[in-house]
């Protein structure tokens, strides 16, 4: 039930963004389906004590002139190395998204994406209460904004601010605040 609302949140969010009116089209009017999809995606690499590695790929597709939506999947590799112990670990956190943004300028967009990761129980549930040493699900729900630069006719580097209105002390995410930069063609 839960992941239900959180998806007609989304969407509600959506629906409010969109306000364009269609009525009966000829065949010559219907634009092709790749003018309307775009691909992209954000990615992060960090290497020393800590290595970090993010690959995030989307697709998305132009609802409106202004409004677009679209599914990513993400992978995280985290590996970190105590020199000064014995402890390091390693693992894979993967998960999915959903996302929705309006153009309200040229480059200049409100974003809101909902996010499912799946996390290692012994390394993320910082409160203790993991019965095994299974996997979880962490959601987050993101608000916030963005701003795309043209690179190309049709490439963009983009960079949103966004705001997790789950964030909790046991989040994965260390600050409510998230920081991304990505591509899209």
């Amino acid at each position: 039930m839960k992941y239900f609302l959180k998806i007609l949140i989304v969407f509600t969010i959506i629906g409010t963004f969109g306000n364009k009116t269609f009525s009966q089209t000829t065949n010559d009017s219907i634009p092709n389906l790749k003018d309307k999809l775009f691909f992209g995606g954000d990615f992060g690499l960090s290497f020393g004590a800590v290595t970090y590695i993010e690959l995030s790929p989307a697709i998305g597709y132009r609802l409106t002139d202004k409004l677009s939506a679209g599914v990513g999947v993400i992978y995280k590799y985290i590996s970190s190395k105590n020199y000064y112990s014995t402890y390091s670990f390693s693992t894979s956190i993967y998960g999915g998204k959903m996302f929705a943004n309006y153009m309200v300028t040229n480059n200049f967009f409100p974003h809101v994406e909902f996010e499912v990761l799946s996390l290692e129980h012994k390394y993320f549930d910082f409160l203790g209460n993991y019965p095994d040493d299974g996997r979880y699900l962490y959601e987050s729900l993101f608000v916030g904004a963005g701003y795309r630069y043209p690179i190309g006719k049709n490439s963009y580097i983009t960079t949103v601010l966004l705001y997790n209105i789950n964030h909790s002390s046991n989040s994965f995410y260390p600050s409510p605040y998230v920081w991304r930069l990505g591509f899209n063609f």
